[in-house]
């Protein structure tokens, strides 16, 4: 990656950089301080735009970790300058505002006030290259959202057995109790409204189906990219059901087996799950463990423990806690691993009342089908999401645990 500087000291990207903040830097600088913009802002647009453009390059075979790396002068300078920026950003807004009422909502005066400040040609130029910019965002958010939708979906399933309140109670006004894969199709959708302002989607480097939308109806077409997704989380969940351990595998596939071939499958589906989900949460950590970790991240209460025999025992919702966490010691509260662990207790109690039932009614078999995405979403989304964090040490000795592995192993295939 090629740079320079401009009469500000500041680092300019030359190559893959923003093409919007290289027309304003052709500005007058009295035309640049009208507009809000200052040289800290054009840095942070350059970097951001540069790593848009990495990362939606296939021709570059480097992984994104690689990628990014080339640019790490370039991100640390922008994240530098982020505080300044925010404030830049926050005055703009103020300042747009006020002249939107200036020009009484008027979009069209608004542009032609910004066109006499610059200059005709600037101002084309400068929308040009905004639209050009704006493409390549596109593209680059359009493709981190899909990526991420085989997560969302995980998230949904894992939470299919809270109620409402129960959802709410968790996550309070943070707009997480929405179903997470419809809020990424919608935001997926709503890129295609970025054409309709001259922003060109197929001018960016794209895949043959960033350019549009992945449902033309929400509402019509959601179920099938529900059933597709969930083709994907299949894998996923196999995946990391074989990395870490495959008499869990097995278990799950016993579940699945008693639903389709046992003419008591419903019972005998649920207590494959129940056997599952305790030993999955017993084997990860041991009893005394849980209990420590819930003191050291404060989570000591009538919901995480309960006591048997006058001793103070890790109650399922602790244990699914510590589980959602990798063991991970926070301070934070962390909603989303508080989700899927409470998804994760609703799920199996709802299979106890299955396995004690003798009904076998469609409705139950249906329950246990869902039990088995929730159960397999908690999987998918506590390992790939929420333990990102967790450094070698801590995910050699949980494959230890709970694979049919030794450390040894472990080791050797690591280095391997």
């Amino acid at each position: 990656m090629v740079s320079t500087s401009d009469q500000s000291g500041s680092r300019i990207l030359v190559r893959g950089s923003s093409l919007f903040a290289a027309e304003l830097r052709r500005l007058p600088g009295a035309a640049r301080r009208a507009l809000g913009v200052s040289p800290e802002a054009m840095v942070v647009l350059d970097a951001v735009v540069a790593v848009a453009r990495l990362l939606t390059d296939d021709d570059d075979s480097r992984s994104w970790f690689e990628k990014l790396d080339s640019l790490g002068d370039e991100i640390e300078e922008a994240f530098d300058h982020l505080d300044t920026v925010t404030v830049d950003l926050q005055r703009i807004a103020d300042d747009a505002q006020k002249l939107a009422t200036r020009f009484s909502g008027d979009s069209h005066q608004l542009l032609r006030f910004v066109e006499r400040l610059v200059g005709t040609g600037p101002y084309r130029e400068l929308k040009t290259a905004l639209g050009e910019d704006g493409a390549v965002l596109a593209i680059a958010v359009r493709r981190g959202v899909r990526a991420v939708m085989p997560f969302a979906l995980a998230l949904d399933d894992a939470v299919a057995f809270l109620s409402p309140g129960q959802v709410a109670a968790t996550v309070g006004d943070s707009g997480l109790g929405q179903s997470m894969l419809r809020l990424a199709v919608t935001l997926d959708s709503s890129i295609d409204r970025l054409t309709h302002v001259g922003v060109p989607l197929a001018s960016a480097t794209s895949r043959a189906d960033e350019t549009e939308a992945l449902v033309a109806d929400i509402a019509v077409e959601l179920d099938d990219v529900v059933a597709e997704l969930h083709r994907v989380l299949d894998g996923r969940s196999a995946e990391v059901l074989e990395e870490f351990s495959r008499h869990l595998q097995r278990k799950i596939r016993g579940a699945r087996d008693a639903v389709a071939l046992s003419a008591d499958g419903a019972s005998q589906a649920a207590n494959s799950l129940i056997e599952f989900i305790d030993r999955l949460l017993r084997d990860a950590f041991p009893a005394e463990e849980v209990l420590d970790w819930l003191q050291r991240n404060d989570l000591l209460d009538d919901t995480t423990t309960h006591e048997r025999n006058g001793v103070v025992c890790a109650s399922k919702r602790g244990q699914a806690l510590c589980f959602a966490r990798g063991g991970r010691d926070s301070t934070d509260k962390e909603v989303l691993s508080q989700l899927v662990a409470n998804g994760l207790v609703a799920v199996r109690a709802q299979m106890q009342r299955i396995k004690h039932s003798d009904d076998g009614t469609p409705e139950e078999l249906e329950a246990v089908q869902d039990a088995l995405r929730a159960v397999e979403g908690f999987m998918v989304f506590s390992v790939r999401v929420c333990w990102i964090p967790l450094d070698d040490d801590q995910l050699e000795t949980l494959r230890v645990r709970l694979g049919d592995v030794t450390r040894d192993a472990v080791e050797r295939q690591r280095t391997a």
